[in-house]
């Protein structure tokens, strides 16, 4: 039997991954960056004084959402760790699906610190804080 008579096996599950790891990642460089997929309709409705409280409202449901999603992602990682096989090369299943967590974790934090901002831009008395939205 010759050594390419089998295929690369391992290639469909090692590209499923990676797809997976380019697009959790590149998700969370485009939340951290602001340019993720977002629908401001509030700009052209809302008065620019209610602005920051829509900007709050808007920072504390995405922490949220977040926040739920990587509760999720603790939960499955755990039923991962409890009933998975193994993945790629010998790997663990919950080892590459650890981005799951490490994604949705990092964008909760970094919305997070997003609200908090948007708190204190919200209840400042001079609302010309450095880089508030307006």
């Amino acid at each position: 039997m010759r050594w390419t008579s089998g295929g690369l096996i391992w290639a469909d599950p090692l590209l499923r991954h990676l797809v997976l790891w380019c697009g959790l990642l590149g998700g969370l460089k485009a939340t951290g960056a602001g340019k993720h997929i977002a629908l401001d309709f509030t700009g052209f409705l809302v008065p620019s004084f209610l602005r920051p409280w829509v900007a709050l409202a808007t920072d504390l449901f995405c922490t949220a959402a977040a926040g739920g999603l990587a509760f999720a992602s603790w939960l499955f990682l755990q039923s991962e760790m409890e009933f998975g096989g193994t993945a790629l090369f010998g790997l663990p299943s919950w080892v590459p699906n650890s981005i799951f967590l490490l994604t949705f974790a990092l964008m909760t934090f970094k919305y997070l610190i997003g609200s908090i901002l948007a708190a204190i831009r919200c209840f400042s008395p001079d609302r010309k804080i450095a880089g508030g939205r307006r």
